[in-house]
């Protein structure tokens, strides 16, 4: 009975990562039953050097991160009628916005991986410095740093 609550419990928090970069339901749900299956066949190589709840989220982290490329759409396939609001002033804010975030992906591009996966989880995601260490195997300190550090980047 417990290994089934277990279960339920690991596919709710595989859910809510994968909620997180796909934001839709259906690819939510298949992403985290493949992020229980690749952790069942892979449950031999956690080490225990970290949380297991560490070790999860990265598992479906990458099943999430798998997903969107393999569901990649291309930019002229994405249809601009069904995002933009026809009110002018809620589209004029839609593109500032979409602006903003075209340069902060551009900035991204100059950050080692480490930093954008913890910019990501510091500043994108709202996870806290303590949580982010954990989610990543690292010091509290070295996490911070690196934010900060991404942080400075991205502003320059």
């Amino acid at each position: 009975m417990e290994q089934i609550q277990l279960t339920q419990q690991q596919f709710n928090y595989a859910y809510r990562i994968a909620l997180r970069y796909v934001r839709n339901h259906d690819d939510a749900q298949d992403i985290a039953q493949n992020a229980l299956l690749l952790a069942h066949r892979k449950r031999d190589t956690f080490r225990g050097d970290c949380k297991f709840n560490s070790w999860f989220y990265k598992i479906a982290q990458r099943s999430a991160l798998m997903w969107l490329r393999k569901h990649k759409r291309h930019k002229s396939q994405l249809p601009l009628d069904e995002q933009l609001v026809a009110e002018p002033a809620s589209f004029q804010r839609q593109l500032i916005a979409r602006s903003r975030l075209k340069r902060l992906q551009r900035q991204m591009e100059y950050l080692t991986a480490k930093q954008k996966e913890t910019f990501r989880l510091r500043y994108i995601l709202g996870y806290s410095d303590r949580e982010t260490a954990e989610l990543l195997c690292e010091p509290k300190s070295t996490i911070k740093t690196r934010a900060f550090r991404s942080r400075h980047l991205l502003a320059a």
